[in-house]
Formats: structure tokens, C-alpha cells, sequence
């Protein structure tokens, strides 16, 4: 048992090897994503606000910021996908499409789609 162990740690942790060297790619890939994905929340802590409480609160203007908070919030966590963004905050999909029309909410670039090709935009699926 023992030998099998020794065999398996020297091959898996070999610094020299190949695979080694595809795992660390890998780990400071992953390392790089997590790091902007956390910038990117920590930008998106920074932009919300309190209500100033020395003017007068408009309460529709307050649920106007926090809708588009909430629809940017979910497009980041679908990475860009309607659907998937329309699924997590339980609307329609049309009813989301709506509402990132009214607020003028900017739809960045999509990832791939899963079959490797480019996911069509919103202004290519409307034509």
C-alpha cells in the first residue's frame, strides 16, 4: 500500500512533469477569475447608496436604482443570458427583456455559447 501511495504522490506532485505544470496553469486561471469576479462585486458594493436622508426621499426613484441593481445583478451571475437571469429572479424572460430595455441597462458581450460559437446579441435576434 504503501509503494502504490509513494508512487502516485511522486507522479501527481512532480514539479518538472507536464501535468504539474497544466495544473498550475490552470489553478492561476481559475486564481484570475475568481479575483476580477471580486472586483467586479466589490465596484458593484461600491456604486449602491444609501438614501440621502437630508433631501427628500423619492421612493420611486429608490425602487428605480435597486430594480437595476437587481437585473445587473442577475445578468453577472448568468453571465449575460437572459434566460438564466430571467429563471433566477422568477420572471418572464420577456418581462426581464422589458424592463433592460426601460432602464437602458447595457448588455455586454456574451461568452461563447456552450456549442462553441458566439451567442447571438439581443439587437441580431430582433432583425
Amino acid at each position: 500500500m504503501m509503494k502504490i501511495r509513494e508512487a502516485h504522490t511522486s507522479h501527481s506532485f512532480n514539479p518538472g512533469s507536464r501535468q504539474h505544470a497544466l495544473t498550475l496553469q490552470l489553478k492561476i486561471k481559475l486564481l484570475n477569475d475568481l479575483a476580477s469576479t471580486f472586483l467586479e462585486e466589490i465596484q458593484e458594493l461600491d456604486k449602491r447608496r444609501e438614501p440621502d436622508h437630508e433631501r427628500n426621499f423619492d421612493f420611486y426613484e429608490e425602487v428605480r436604482r435597486y430594480e437595476i441593481d437587481l437585473i445587473e445583478c442577475a445578468l453577472r451571475y448568468a453571465r449575460g443570458y437572459q434566460v438564466e437571469a430571467a429563471r433566477v429572479l422568477g420572471l418572464n424572460q420577456t418581462t426581464l427583456s422589458s424592463k433592460i430595455k426601460h432602464y437602458g441597462i447595457p448588455l455586454k458581450n456574451r461568452p461563447l455559447s456552450p456549442t462553441g460559437g458566439e451567442a447571438p446579441s439581443r439587437d441580431s435576434a430582433t432583425q
